[in-house]
């Protein structure tokens, strides 16, 4: 039931699918329109109306087979546990992409979650077993919740460590991974009466470390590619916790500057500037006030007006990764083969992969909605009914 990253992890030993892969594969369905004929978009179930059951089944399943009875976590047999560990980006979005969808399958994980879904107790195998309520009791800590999570003092001195001025991208890509846990891990210690929020820290710190002429965490007054990467993961956190992005208008007229940006050595950086507006945008106008609101919204009405040039810009970008059978790569001459640090291709190919074709998609969904909202219409479909048969057909073959 699930997705490979890569053609040739799907044709060699040691390789497997993983989660990550599975959902990309998945929203494609949904954010260029090629189910809207058929799916209802319901909180929990949907996908069952847009595959065929026997394969929703054997995603269900699958994915609740890997989560681990102690933790909670979401560990793949193709994966070392104990680096999957190491890596708290890759397992954070292991769990995250993992509960998404046994969400859109109407199922739960059979344990509890660092996340705080509570587990049904029903295994793969469908025999029930005896869960814990809750995989994150504080007396347990050490187990169950990671260790940088467990007061305020451990937090701070996670933060501390993090090259945050020198890898803003690396650095938002870690914590972007892990909000959700620590927006759960906050809820418990109001429960608990702590008096702090490691959200709230975690806004100082990025608050303290931002650079207000450009509204990006780099220490030069000039747009790079680092900086533009950094804006959306960084943004993507301060949006996830709803707190206000500092600077707003500053960030965006950076990552606008950033679409124009020569010799783009991934497919990130051709989305990531388009990505930054969007969730800058959105959460000025939803956290920054009324002159935040105003703001945005005067910014993207201005920028349809330049849309030919970006859009022509953005379009000459996203052939260099794009390869004769159609997928992108995430680089213009290669593949990533490692994803979050974990290996997901065979080193030194040259194909499309789940995770970049997934992100010029996302490219191209950004490119149209910043416009569309402007203009106040509909986006216009970029895939039909038809599109989705072939999808279907290919799936089952």
């Amino acid at each position: 039931g699930g997705f490979y990253y890569s053609e040739s992890a799907r044709d060699s030993e040691g390789y497997g699918p993983d989660v990550e892969s599975t959902y990309q594969a998945v929203q494609y369905l949904y954010c260029l329109d090629m189910v809207a004929d058929i799916s209802e978009r319901r909180d929990s179930g949907e996908l069952y109306d847009i595959l065929p059951k026997e394969y929703c089944d054997r995603m269900k399943y699958w994915i609740k087979s890997l989560q681990d009875k102690d933790n909670g976590y979401l560990y793949h047999p193709q994966w070392q546990r104990s680096e999957v560990d190491r890596l708290v980006a890759r397992r954070g979005r292991d769990l995250a992409f993992g509960m998404t969808l046994l969400r859109r399958l109407a199922a739960r994980p059979t344990y509890a979650t660092p996340l705080g879904d509570e587990g049904d107790g029903i295994l793969p195998s469908g025999e029930r077993v005896t869960v814990k309520a809750t995989a994150r009791k504080a007396e347990s800590a050490g187990r169950e919740i990671a260790e940088h999570l467990i007061d305020l003092e451990s937090f701070k001195k996670y933060l501390a460590a993090l090259p945050i001025d020198t890898s803003p991208y690396s650095v938002g890509n870690l914590m972007e991974s892990q909000i959700g846990q620590i927006v759960a891990r906050d809820t418990e210690l109001s429960a608990e009466g702590a008096g702090y929020s490691l959200c709230d820290t975690l806004k100082e710190f990025f608050d303290s470390h931002q650079n207000p002429v450009t509204g990006l965490w780099t220490h030069c007054d000039t747009v790079t590619h680092e900086g533009t990467n950094g804006l959306l993961k960084i943004g993507s956190t301060y949006d996830r916790m709803g707190k206000p992005i500092p600077n707003p208008i500053r960030a965006l007229r950076s990552a606008k500057e950033g679409i124009a940006l020569e010799n783009p050595d991934t497919v990130c950086y051709v989305l990531n500037p388009w990505y930054a507006i969007s969730i800058v945008s959105s959460n000025a106008m939803r956290f920054s006030g009324e002159k935040g609101e105003r703001e945005a919204r005067e910014f993207k009405e201005a920028l349809v007006s330049e849309y030919p040039a970006l859009v022509r810009e953005t379009a000459k970008k996203m052939r260099l990764f794009k390869k004769v059978n159609g997928p992108f790569s995430f680089r213009q001459k290669a593949t990533m083969a490692l994803n979050q640090g974990i290996p997901a291709a065979i080193p030194g190919t040259n194909e499309g992969d789940t995770n970049a074709t997934n992100c010029m998609r996302g490219c191209l969904d950004h490119v149209r909605n910043i416009l569309h909202s402007v203009l106040g219409v509909k986006p216009p479909r970029v895939y039909g009914l038809s599109d989705y048969m072939h999808f279907i057909n290919s799936i089952q073959k």
